[in-house]
């Protein structure tokens, strides 16, 4: 099998080709890693073959970003509590993201992207300030999905800004499954005593809802 790699401009280079106008070309199996001579811009890859396939890319910026699950309390103490576990399906989630080099880049959008690539969800970002970033998220996906952010790289010295965009290389699992607790009577809880609660449990699975109902008691 032979793979014909295409430039818009023209440029082309074949799988058989260790080198050429394009960079260099190893070839492991059926597993083919392209060292590109010229890197900077914007690229658009396109692949046919009749067989399944993946595609990595792989870049180096000094530019990076770390993020985490959070949720907001309210009360006295009004801030941001990071989140125990995974998020939960379907639902709404906040998300509490911090660029590495703030002063070079502008986000202006940041995604949770599931791995079969449609259902993108777009969250609202809210800038903190020091590059920290709070993005406000109408649900999160029921199957695995990575983060990405998309800004605004300043290029002061070439006098434009270029569309910069980054991906996890992690993929997040979100959790379908519920946990609902109701204390039975209306007794005050008081140190020392046993306290009842009714405990549900809901999960989620291929479309198909599943309770469980189970009392315990507790020693405050």
């Amino acid at each position: 099998m032979s793979l014909l790699f295409s430039l818009l401009s023209g440029e082309n280079q074949s799988s058989t080709e260790p080198e050429g106008p394009l960079g260099t070309i190893q070839t492991v199996g059926n597993l083919y890693r392209v060292r590109l001579t010229r890197q900077v811009g914007q690229w658009t890859v396109s692949i046919k073959s009749r067989q399944p396939f993946s595609l990595r890319v792989t870049g180096r910026s000094p530019v990076d970003f770390i993020f985490m699950f959070v949720e907001r309390t309210s009360g006295n103490n009004t801030g941001l509590d990071l989140k125990e576990g995974r998020p939960q399906a379907g639902k709404n989630a906040t998300l509490y993201l911090t660029v590495s080099d703030s002063t070079t880049l502008t986000v202006t959008e940041v995604s949770l992207v599931p791995v079969s690539g449609s259902g993108e969800v777009s969250g609202t970002t809210e800038a903190l300030g020091r590059g920290n970033y709070l993005v406000s998220l109408d649900r999160v996906p029921d199957v695995r999905f990575s983060v990405r952010l998309v800004g605004q790289l300043d290029t002061s010295t070439r006098l434009s800004s270029k569309l910069f965009q980054r991906q996890s290389n992690t993929l997040l699992r979100s959790s379908n499954l519920t946990v609902a607790v109701r204390e039975l009577g209306s007794r005050s809880q008081v140190k020392g005593h046993a306290v009842s609660n009714s405990s549900n449990c809901s999960s989620r699975v291929r479309r198909c809802e599943k309770v469980s109902s189970q009392s315990q008691e507790y020693l405050l």
